[in-house]
């Protein structure tokens, strides 16, 4: 039982992806918690609203855009449109760690980085989701989204766990960057 688990993993592409995909939502995770203890730092007394700001600004795009986005996604090279908003996802994290290490972030420019990242979000995952498939055959197509599912609800757990470390010990720009840099 435990090998047709993993049945999706014995094509090279499929394990490149799940392997880069699971070390990737793990720093975005990271990101997302580290986003949430930089904005109560910026705004200690509106903590909460600044929060939920920056949270509806990353996921409005998804409501907004997403069937929008996966008729795109199906009219184009999903592997270029994937690589391309993994690029602006990678671009978006280093410059919140940028901002956050130099000293200059701000709610404002959290905000605009949180619209980024959402709308960067909402164009990725139906690309992402229908390349999974072209990664395996289609006898592996239930086992190969059952992985990326499982992967996409692991890295809930391990990303804010791994922030929770990091910035205890070097604070939240380093979780910026570790997003940034797992994107690679």
């Amino acid at each position: 039982m435990a090998s047709r688990t993993f049945l999706a993993l014995r094509e090279r592409n499929a394990r490149l992806f799940f392997g880069g995909l699971l070390v990737s939502n793990v720093g975005t995770w990271a990101q997302a918690t580290a986003t949430a203890l930089l904005v109560a730092r910026l705004d200690p007394q509106h903590a909460g609203r600044a929060l939920g700001t920056a949270i509806m600004l990353q996921f409005l795009p998804m409501l907004v855009l997403g069937a929008w986005a996966g008729a795109v996604a199906d009219r184009t090279n999903r592997r270029r449109m994937t690589i391309a908003t993994q690029t602006a996802l990678t671009l978006q994290a280093a410059a919140l760690a940028a901002l956050d290490f130099s000293g200059h972030a701000t709610l404002p420019s959290v905000y605009a980085l949180s619209l980024v990242m959402g709308v960067a979000s909402a164009m990725d995952n139906p690309a992402r989701r229908g390349l999974v498939l072209e990664l395996v055959d289609e006898e592996h197509f239930t086992n190969a989204m059952s992985l990326n599912t499982a992967v996409m609800t692991g890295s809930r757990i391990f990303g804010p766990a791994l922030a929770a470390g990091l910035v205890s010990v070097a604070g939240t720009g380093w979780c910026f960057m570790a997003n940034a840099i797992s994107f690679l």
